[in-house]
């Protein structure tokens, strides 16, 4: 003889036969009653070969019904539940089938003590075992991309019976108010004075005009300086400054000149040769010796190019 209690899983796999609703069933099976050390599953060879992945992973025992024309799993269950119950007497017997072949069997295993749960796809549960099974539990077919460890949805743990109820959180202390800005003052004193019967409205400017003296307003102060004031005066430019821009200018253009005077081929606006535009230069005593050519025609860049940009060796005047 068995040890007595424990609980146990029995797996109509002709009627339970998706991998994910087993799981579920299992899954739930441990979380409600605790270790499920029978794990057994009956069916044909082509509903448990579809099990195989499944029942290998939960260690789940395959029950090969045998292959006759009649469909015998659901005896083969039932003998299988009730052989169980003398054996080793569990305490909880969950049945995997969402079949009422099975309520005679329920009714019987009850009536031993026996805490009977059924699980069930929706679509295959028939609406007469509800009142059979002291629960009934719904799992699904999930998708195939979905493990099969995936978790319960969580659910919030019930109050103990005679536990205090829970108080409740303490209110949040009100933020302090900021300060009220101040009123702004009225932007005239204009404010109508209730007149007495017959008498003309008067407002309380114009009651203060006429009790005081007139006087000469004063000039209103200036918050910003006039336009005149705001623009800085511009000093002209001394006329000993202009006349020496004015030499610069013209000793500037008397040096073009004598250049284009002594490379004439300048002035058709063709490129000359650098080595022959300097070797004129010199001769013409515009250019020292020692002094570079490309730093002289630089100062000069306006008016001449020198091409390539990088040791050039082409001159050319442009303007």
């Amino acid at each position: 003889m068995q040890g007595r209690g424990g609980v146990a899983l029995l797996i109509d796999a002709d009627n339970l036969s998706s991998p994910e609703a087993v799981e579920e069933a299992l899954r739930k099976l441990t979380e409600l009653c605790g270790p499920v050390a029978i794990r057994r599953a009956y069916g044909s060879a082509d509903n448990l070969k579809g099990l195989a992945g499944v029942m290998r992973e939960l260690a789940i025992r395959p029950i090969i019904n045998d292959p006759l024309s009649k469909n015998t799993t659901d005896i083969l269950l039932a003998v299988d539940a009730l052989d169980l119950w003398y054996q080793c007497a569990p305490s909880v017997m969950a049945i995997g089938t969402g079949d009422a072949d099975f309520a005679p069997l329920v009714l019987r295993l009850r009536e031993r003590g026996v805490r009977l749960i059924c699980f069930s796809q929706k679509t295959k549960l028939s609406p007469d075992i509800r009142s059979y099974y002291e629960q009934v539990l719904i799992v699904r077919a999930k998708s195939a991309g979905d493990s099969f460890a995936t978790p319960l949805q969580a659910v919030a743990p019930q109050p103990r019976i005679g536990a205090p109820a829970p108080q409740p959180a303490p209110a949040a202390a009100p933020a302090p108010a900021r300060r009220a800005a101040p009123a702004k003052k009225a932007a005239s004193r204009a404010k109508a004075v209730t007149p007495k019967a017959g008498a003309k409205s008067v407002t309380k400017a114009e009651s203060v005009v006429q009790a005081e003296p007139s006087a000469e307003p004063a000039p209103p102060s200036r918050m910003f300086p006039t336009r005149a004031e705001a623009v800085p005066t511009i000093a002209a430019e001394p006329p000993a400054a202009s006349a020496k821009a004015e030499g610069h200018a013209q000793g500037h253009a008397e040096d073009i000149q004598a250049i284009l005077l002594a490379v004439p081929g300048l002035q058709d606006g063709q490129s000359v040769a650098l080595n022959e535009a300097v070797r004129l230069l010199h001769d013409a005593k515009l250019l020292g010796k020692n002094a570079s050519s490309v730093k002289f025609f630089k100062k000069h860049a306006a008016h001449f190019e020198l091409t390539p940009d990088v040791q050039p060796t082409r001159l050319r005047f442009t303007s």
